[in-house]
C-alpha cells in the first residue's frame, strides 16, 4: 500500500501568552503564512491541511485561510482527535504535525524525517529534543498508532501525544533521531 503523508498544522488562536498569534504579522505577512509556505517545499508531503478549533475565537483564522488551504475543525480540548480527524478527512495513512507558529518550519528537515519514517516502518518519529532546534522540530505519527491513541484514551494525553508516545514506547515502534 502507497504511503499518504499529510502535513498537518495544528494552530489556534487562543494561546495565554500571545493570543492571536498565528495572524501576527512577521516581516510583512501572518505567521501561518511563513509556515504554510516553508513547508510546501517539502518533497514528500502529498498534501497539507491546518487543524484548528470549532471555537469562535478561531473564525478569523480560517478566514484568513479560506482558499489558501484545506482546514478541519474539531473539538477545542482535543488535539488528538483533531489531528486523526484532520488525517482522516485528508486519507492520510501517516501524518507529519506541524506546530502552526513555527514560521521556520524547514522542509529538508520534515523530507528527511518522512523518508526515516517510512525506511523504518514507525508508527511514530522525531528527533532527539537536544539535537534540533525547537522550531523547526517535527513528527511523524502513524494513523494507525494515533487511532489507536484517541479510541483508547482520554483527554489527558492529547495535548502532550509526544510524551505519550515516547514513555509508552514499549506498545508503539518509534525512533528520536540524532
Amino acid at each position: 500500500m502507497k504511503k499518504k503523508i499529510v502535513g498537518v498544522i495544528q494552530v489556534r488562536m487562543n494561546s495565554s501568552r500571545v493570543p492571536g498569534k498565528a495572524l501576527l504579522e512577521l516581516h510583512g505577512k501572518p505567521v501561518i503564512q511563513w509556515v504554510l509556505d516553508s513547508i510546501r517545499g517539502s518533497t514528500t508531503l502529498d498534501c497539507i491541511i491546518v487543524a484548528t478549533t470549532n471555537s469562535e475565537s478561531d473564525d478569523f483564522l480560517c478566514e484568513y485561510l479560506n482558499g489558501k488551504v484545506a482546514v478541519y475543525r474539531g473539538d477545542s480540548l482535543n488535539v488528538a482527535d483533531r489531528l486523526h480527524s484532520a488525517g482522516l478527512k485528508m486519507g492520510a495513512t501517516d501524518i507529519v504535525r506541524i506546530t502552526g507558529d513555527h514560521p521556520l518550519s524547514c522542509p529538508s528537515v520534515i523530507d528527511y524525517l518522512v523518508l526515516k519514517h517510512i525506511h523504518l516502518n514507525n508508527d511514530y518519529t522525531s528527533f532527539e529534543r537536544a539535537n534540533i532546534a525547537q522550531g523547526v522540530r517535527s513528527e511523524i505519527l502513524s494513523m494507525r498508532s494515533l487511532q489507536k491513541i484517541v479510541k483508547g484514551q482520554g483527554l489527558e494525553v492529547s495535548e502532550y501525544l509526544t510524551f505519550f508516545y515516547t514513555k509508552n514506547a514499549r506498545y508503539f515502534k518509534l525512533s528520536l533521531l540524532e
